[in-house]
């Protein structure tokens, strides 16, 4: 049996031994835990600065992008406003002059100016060659615009967009006769019955007009039509006026194209023709209502909504103090009864596409699927 004191002695060591240990277990556990401390420490603040470097990269291209914007944007406006705007004011007002010979056939079918061998339509004259310079002049002014979108952008002043899309419209409704002989399927005794392309449509079209007289233009025609209206002058291109009109394209071929689809016409006996005239009549009415409402997107979307809500009324159901029937009675006391619900279906749907950019359209404005 060893002595007390060895083994006090020896439990002394061990507790010595013990906390030495320990101490040199906590030493290196401390310097162990601050030198990963200090490695995430210098990880994270690496982390944090690629991160803040890739955040300054996004910015700055983000601000590249944008001051890039904003300099194409700005000169794409200059431009805009230099080439395309006053043509648009011009366009505008040619466009107010179709509207206006429209109403002004419908006065004089109705008065009787159209009928008979005093037809002011039935040669060559005044009335036939200022009728066909006031229908395609803002179509001409459309042409001069299009030949000017590979410099432009019509998307940055939507107006002026709204503008030249509506104006194409009406170019185009000039080749639509078959679509608007077609009428509406939920409209009974809408359709026409028109056959120009016939054999023997010569003879044909004298002995029954309604239905063989050509009354509408190809594409093709109709391009020659508006291009011989063009002029080029040092600083660009321009269309002729009246007087130029007058004397130098009346004796050319294109304006005998044009003349054969107006030349004896009355509504009665061209009724394609007389559809197509109203459609273009709507249209320069709501080519009107965006040159109103200009700048603002929302106001142009609330008239063009009251327009399509209202039928097309606007403008075409005021009364003259020297007329007792409105424009759309006497629009529609020549055969076609159905004419301006027609047109209205027909001008609502292209209008519907424009309105399609803005919102959507409500359902109840339309008056065929």
């Amino acid at each position: 049996m060893e002595p007390l004191g060895q083994i006090t002695l020896d439990t002394t060591v061990l507790v010595a031994l013990i906390g030495v240990a320990s101490s040199t277990v906590c030493v290196f556990l401390t310097a162990w835990l601050s030198r990963r401390i200090e490695r995430y420490r210098i990880e994270a603040n690496q982390a944090g600065t690629e991160k803040l470097e890739e955040l300054k990269a996004k910015l700055s291209e983000t601000e590249t992008r944008r001051k890039a914007r904003l300099d194409y944007e700005y000169e794409a406006l200059k431009r805009l406003y230099t080439n395309v705007e006053p043509l648009v004011f011009q366009l505008i007002q040619e466009s107010g002059g179709a509207m206006h010979r429209v109403l002004s056939l419908a006065r004089s079918a109705n008065d009787g100016s159209l009928s008979g061998k005093e037809s002011w339509l039935s040669s060559d004259g005044y009335y036939l060659r200022s009728t066909i310079y006031r229908l395609m002049a803002p179509l001409a002014i459309y042409r001069l615009i299009q030949r000017k979108l590979t410099l432009v952008d019509l998307s940055l002043e939507p107006w002026i967009h709204i503008v030249y899309a509506l104006c194409e419209s009406a170019y185009y409704s000039f080749t639509d006769d078959f679509k608007l002989a077609e009428g509406c399927p939920t409209i009974e005794g809408s359709r026409l019955e028109y056959a120009p392309n016939e054999p023997d449509w010569q003879a044909r079209r004298r002995a029954d007009p309604k239905v063989h007289w050509r009354q509408g233009f190809p594409i093709g025609v109709l391009d020659q039509i508006i291009d011989a209206m063009a002029v080029r002058e040092e600083d660009g291109y321009r269309i002729v006026n009246f007087g130029e009109f007058d004397e130098r394209i009346a004796p050319t071929k294109s304006f005998a194209l044009a003349a054969d689809v107006f030349i004896g016409f009355h509504p009665g006996d061209r009724p394609v023709l007389w559809r197509i005239l109203l459609a273009q009549y709507h249209l320069h009415s709501a080519i009107q209502i965006a040159a109103d409402s200009r700048p603002s997107l929302g106001s142009i979307e609330t008239e063009f909504r009251t327009f399509l809500t209202n039928g097309m009324a606007r403008g075409i159901n005021h009364r003259r103090s020297d007329q007792k029937r409105s424009f759309n009675d006497i629009a529609a006391g020549f055969g076609d009864p159905n004419v301006i619900r027609i047109v209205s279906n027909y001008t609502e749907r292209v209008l519907e596409e424009l309105l399609q950019s803005i919102g959507p359209i409500s359902p109840e404005t339309k008056t065929c699927p």
